[in-house]
């Protein structure tokens, strides 16, 4: 783990060692802002995906294309949200001489609130992610049956 004695230790002696924690929380106030956006749009796709069950029970494959396109939508915009965030995560590693980003490494260094919504956001965003992903994969089944099904009787 680095902590703020690590930090003054490896970096110029420690003479400007509140500035990098200072523009270490920045960064991660903006990589937290990021994960904000990136939940709200999950949780949105998750939505979509529901809708999509519903879709898929009742049958009616004519909205399908309407419902994939608007998920495909969110999600372009959570690349830019991801894109946005990028060099952030680089400014963090490179503050710290990081090979790769990651929070549990620099705790200490990160403002309490900031870090308790860095850690809500990130779960957030891994958990809905995990309730799209078992939903999906059940709609890939519902739609191959509906589609076989509209196959068989063409």
């Amino acid at each position: 783990m680095i902590s703020e004695s690590n930090l003054r230790a490896d970096h110029d002696g420690g003479g400007d060692t509140e500035l990098k924690i200072k523009k270490l929380n920045e960064h991660i106030k903006h990589i937290v802002n990021g994960y904000q956006q990136q939940s709200r749009l999950y949780i949105k796709i998750l939505q979509i995906s529901k809708q999509l069950t519903e879709v898929l029970e009742n049958k009616s494959i004519e909205d399908v294309n309407a419902i994939l396109a608007e998920k495909g939508q969110a999600a372009d915009v959570i690349r830019k949200v991801d894109n946005d965030i990028q060099p952030h995560q680089e400014a963090v590693k490179e503050i710290l001489h990081l090979r790769q980003f990651g929070i549990e490494k620099v705790q200490d260094l990160i403002h309490p609130d900031l870090r308790k919504e860095f850690n809500e956001q990130k779960a957030l965003i891994e958990n809905t992610m995990k309730e799209i992903i078992a939903l999906d994969r059940k709609n890939e089944v519902a739609l191959m049956r509906v589609l076989s099904q509209k196959n068989s009787k063409n």
